[in-house]
């Protein structure tokens, strides 16, 4: 009788297995489609690939366990403490900040172990979209720029914990950056005139930035679909 048990138990969980990667298979099926152009010959805005991901204007506590697609990105992003996605740094619930800026996914992490002395984020990461085939940025106005100005405006304002009290980000708090975009040539120079390093598979660089202890990494969607 348990042999018989176990043995459904082990069938559902394969049928269920089987659901789940078909279901991932979909939507980077769906993702790839959105990189290419549509009929009219143009390609899809930033805010379509947002979506599939996470929901615009909307917070983590919104938003169910099984409601976004954070894992096309990273598996661990599922488990952060909180999100904040498409909203001003003025509207989200843990920055003090009253700048407008708004970074396409803003995460505060949990941290691994929590003790009186520590804080409640054990890191940060943000997160910013670009349309596909992209390549009209200026020096001024580029997603390298865009990413370390958001960290700024983080250091540079008070954090509050759940219960809306401040506190100052540790030091060294790590800030991690991902530009999700094409690799086009002028994305490519941006990159390289700001001493970032290539990957060895050429699909994306990487750049540590001491000053703030962030790390940016830029991937491309080709990458981020393998």
């Amino acid at each position: 009788q348990n042999e018989a048990l176990y043995t459904k138990i082990i069938d559902v969980g394969n049928a269920k297995l089987s659901e789940y990667i078909l279901y991932r298979k979909f939507i980077l099926e769906f993702l790839e489609r959105h990189l290419n152009k549509t009929t009219d010959g143009k390609f899809a805005k930033e805010e379509v690939i947002h979506k599939l991901i996470f929901p615009l204007k909307s917070e983590s506590d919104d938003i169910s366990h099984d409601g976004h697609n954070l894992w096309i990105i990273d598996e661990r992003l599922a488990f952060h403490k909180y999100l904040a996605s498409d909203k001003s740094f003025k509207q989200n619930k843990v920055s003090a900040s009253t700048s407008l800026d708004r970074p396409d996914l803003l995460i505060f992490n949990k941290p691994f172990a929590l003790s009186d002395s520590e804080k409640p984020y054990s890191s940060i990461i943000i997160i910013e979209f670009k349309r596909p085939m992209r390549d009209d940025y200026t020096d001024e106005e580029n997603p390298i720029n865009q990413v370390t100005k958001y960290t700024r405006e983080l250091l540079e304002n008070k954090i509050t914990d759940k219960n809306g009290r401040q506190f100052d980000l540790r030091p060294n708090t790590p800030i991690y950056a991902f530009i999700v975009c094409d690799l086009t040539p002028n994305l490519r120079t941006q990159a390289e005139d700001n001493s970032f390093v290539k990957f060895p598979d050429n699909d994306g660089y990487f750049k540590f930035n001491q000053n703030y202890a962030l790390y940016i990494e830029i991937i491309s969607f080709d990458k981020l679909i393998r």
